[in-house]
């Protein structure tokens, strides 16, 4: 039984994300987004953070045709599943919710501008 509450968009969009491991240092990795929601999405990627993990993510939409800009979602989510390929099948990848969606940001940039808009749910969506 799927218990999902939103619609989830098959979308292939690239994914830089950052976390702090046990000894604070700060890692890196990349990937494609499987799938997108508002309440979460299932990133692709050769290297996965640990389970539970906070992490800031950064997801770049594919430009749309006839709008010439670069536009980013930013923010801060949970990894809340990682899956491992077994013996060479299937991907690795991780499952992501945002903590708050007050604290997610759309960046756009334009004509080498940059405009900058906070995302905001209704309070029945706080995550936080």
């Amino acid at each position: 039984m799927d218990m999902r509450k939103e619609i989830r968009y098959r979308l292939e969009a690239p994914t830089v994300f950052t976390w702090e491991n046990f000894e604070h240092k700060r890692l890196q990795g990349e990937g494609i987004t499987r799938d997108i929601s508002l309440l979460g999405a299932f990133i692709l990627s050769a290297t996965c953070p640990p389970n539970l993990t906070s992490i800031r993510v950064e997801v770049a939409l594919p430009s749309v045709v006839g709008i010439e800009a670069d536009i980013r979602i930013i923010g801060q989510a949970q990894v809340v599943r990682v899956e491992h390929s077994h013996a060479g099948h299937g991907e690795n990848g991780f499952a992501v919710v945002p903590f708050d969606l007050h604290n997610w940001s759309l960046l756009t940039y334009k004509n080498g501008s940059l405009y900058h808009r906070e995302l905001n749910a209704p309070a029945s969506m706080n995550f936080g």
